[in-house]
């Protein structure tokens, strides 16, 4: 059974009061986050690694989740 893409992101709305993209995008950034505490990785390197297609994109939705760039989160995280 098949079902659109729209009523799979309202289904998921409902059940857990976010958007598919939002889940997917928080996801994306915790693992940035792991990967940026624990590791060497180049930011494009750890951009690339979480699904973002560049590192423009990738440090506009880390900033939006975390409330500082990607640079910033890994000074204050050590």
């Amino acid at each position: 059974m098949y079902h659109n893409a729209d009523y799979f992101s309202r289904l998921f709305y409902e059940n857990t009061g976010e958007r598919p993209l939002s889940y997917i995008q928080v996801k994306r950034i915790e693992r940035a986050q792991l990967l940026l505490t624990t590791t060497n990785l180049s930011f494009y390197d750890i951009a690339a690694e979480t699904g973002f297609e560049n590192l423009s994109y990738f440090s506009r939705i880390f900033k939006k989740i975390t409330g500082q760039p990607p640079g910033a989160y890994k000074k204050t995280a050590w």
